[in-house]
């Protein structure tokens, strides 16, 4: 069989490479081919074997079969890239990144499927706000709708406390929020507004503040009807973004994590307001901590309400640039997750009870309720414990 020829269509091989980010010397290496061999398979004057078709198939994230369809697939654009409202470097897409689009577009049809099978109500207010609305008044309408009082933030006892709280109250309106490890540097999070159910990535390398922050800048695009790739935090820095969307989204998940009549209250900024250094004061981070945001959101939450002037917050944002590009120690190696942990964190509990809801009531079956969760058989008791105890393990 391994000699067997495939019946491939030139085009749909340069489709499937392309569309996995890849350029010709990129997948021939991944592949351990010869660059002349790809080349020669998208010329159509020679065919790949079985063998290098499952390669191939393994390399661009397809099944085998949509290596042999006669013409490529239609698929839909990618999402708006507003990386360049922070005034740096666009980085090209990854080839990691790309495919947690395409997994994020999948999961977020499988999603909308299941809300009909189980007769769920959309409750997200999905494009019902436009970017001249004031966010401030946006983040409170949406706030309320979240039901999360102040006390009940300041309580919390850990970022990642307060990033899981976040996400549940956002699934419960009915947003899909899903976790995908990519480049830290190049994209912080995305959303999808199109295809299926309101959806948001966070990325799982970032840290739960930024999560957090991350998660209302792009609840903030849903809002306006459309989707987008995004960087929010690296943006700060920047008070005056060129993009009128990327402005608005990042003041509405400001005024969401630190609403403004309770930091103008608030004594500790009150006392930073009066100092002539208050980037530097550990008040900062004290007040960060507090409403379990990172200290460049809170940073920015005290310029956009004038309790530091332009030129502080300049400052302290340049300290910030310079502190990242000195070496720093390599990260230790996580431990290895579960199977059923990394579902956990990367699904989220809320979409994990709908697929084992619509599997014990016959709607779907256990192959598809495993592969839409990326577990094995076996994790599925493990899932459904999980979802007993309303467990936090690895929910964040």
């Amino acid at each position: 069989m391994a000699g067997v020829k495939l019946p491939v269509a030139p085009s749909v091989l340069r489709w499937a490479r392309e569309t996995a980010g890849l350029g010709l010397e990129e997948a021939a290496g991944l592949a351990r081919r010869d660059v002349a061999e790809l080349r020669a398979w998208e010329a159509g004057s020679e065919r790949p074997t079985l063998s290098a078709g499952r390669d191939l198939a393994r390399i661009y994230r397809r099944p085998l079969a949509a290596l042999l369809l006669n013409k490529p697939k239609q698929t839909p654009p990618l999402p708006i890239d507003f990386r360049t409202a922070g005034g740096g470097v666009t980085h090209r897409l990854t080839r990691e990144t790309l495919f947690a689009i395409r997994r994020a577009r999948r999961l977020q049809s499988v999603a909308a499927d299941l809300d009909a099978g189980l007769g769920r109500e959309l409750k997200f207010p999905l494009a019902s706000r436009d970017k001249t609305n004031n966010p401030a008044e946006v983040a409170a309408d949406e706030r309320t709708r979240l039901r999360i009082a102040v006390d009940e933030q300041t309580a919390w006892t850990s970022t990642h406390e307060a990033l899981r709280t976040w996400r549940r109250r956002v699934e419960n309106l009915g947003s899909l929020v899903l976790q995908s490890p990519l480049p830290l540097e190049q994209v912080r999070g995305f959303s999808l507004s199109e295809g299926g159910k309101p959806t948001i990535v966070l990325n799982v390398g970032d840290t739960a503040e930024a999560r957090a922050f991350t998660l209302f800048h792009e609840y903030g695009h849903l809002l306006l009807g459309s989707g987008g790739i995004c960087v929010p935090e690296q943006q700060l820095a920047r008070a005056n973004l060129d993009m009128v969307d990327e402005r608005f989204c990042n003041s509405f998940a400001g005024n969401l994590l630190v609403p403004a009549e309770t930091l103008r209250s608030d004594l500790d900024a009150q006392r930073l307001a009066g100092m002539d250094n208050p980037g530097s004061h550990p008040l900062l981070s004290t007040l960060a901590n507090k409403y379990r945001v990172s200290r460049q959101v809170m940073w920015y939450r005290l310029f956009e309400l004038s309790f530091i002037t332009s030129k502080q917050y300049r400052e302290k944002w340049a300290e910030w640039a310079a502190q990242s590009k000195k070496p720093k120690k390599a990260a230790k190696s996580a431990p290895k997750r579960s199977a059923a942990a990394k579902s956990v964190s990367e699904n989220g509990l809320t979409f994990i009870a709908e697929v084992l809801e619509a599997y014990d009531r016959q709607l779907v079956g256990l192959n598809d309720a495993v592969d839409w969760l990326a577990i094995h058989t076996k994790d599925v008791p493990k899932l459904q414990a999980a979802l007993e105890r309303g467990s936090s393990d690895g929910d964040s």
